[in-house]
């Protein structure tokens, strides 16, 4: 019995002796009544403790296991917000200066700041999706430089312009 006991204790949290305590009995109650060199043993129970110190290096082992675990828990979060932001806040300049002005709600905002025009650029660039964004590899508008560049640029190519369906030279 007490290699029973002893074998079940050890797959236990020292944290949670009366647990272990139950379950160590509870185990005992279905393998009795037991017969060992002719004595039979009817019934037995086992009480489970642990010393101050023991308890102490658990809980100081948990206790790091659980900041460990928040720690990861808070760099797989900061990941996804990258990742967000990568893919969703600063696909567009339109997108960032909003995202910007959100995150500084409260704060004053920059001055000279048209806030319907930046929502408007928002919901221009927001209409054109990601497949018409012309061949660079940052998104950008179709300013006036892009307009007028050489035609003999290596960098001019045929693309598709934003909102038209018609192709032009990039």
């Amino acid at each position: 019995m007490r290699l029973l006991a002893e074998s079940l204790a050890s797959q236990r949290s020292v944290l949670r002796c009366e647990a272990t305590e139950q379950d160590i009995n509870h185990e005992l109650r279905h393998r009795l009544p037991w017969t060992i060199d002719g004595v039979e043993i009817m019934w037995a129970a086992v009480t489970v403790s642990a010393d101050e110190h023991a308890r102490t290096c658990a809980e100081r082992i948990a206790r790091l296991r659980s900041e460990e675990e928040l720690a990861e828990l808070a760099r797989d979060q900061l990941s996804a917000r990258i990742r967000f932001m990568q893919d969703e806040i600063l696909r567009t300049p339109a997108t960032a200066r909003l995202y910007l002005m959100l995150e500084q709600a409260g704060q004053e905002l920059p001055p000279g700041t048209d806030v319907d025009a930046l929502v408007k650029a928002v919901q221009q660039w927001h209409s054109r999706g990601r497949a018409t964004s012309c061949v660079l590899c940052v998104p950008c508008s179709w300013s006036a430089e892009r307009r007028n560049w050489p035609s003999n640029s290596p960098s001019r190519k045929r693309i598709r312009k934003p909102g038209t369906g018609r192709e032009a030279d990039g």
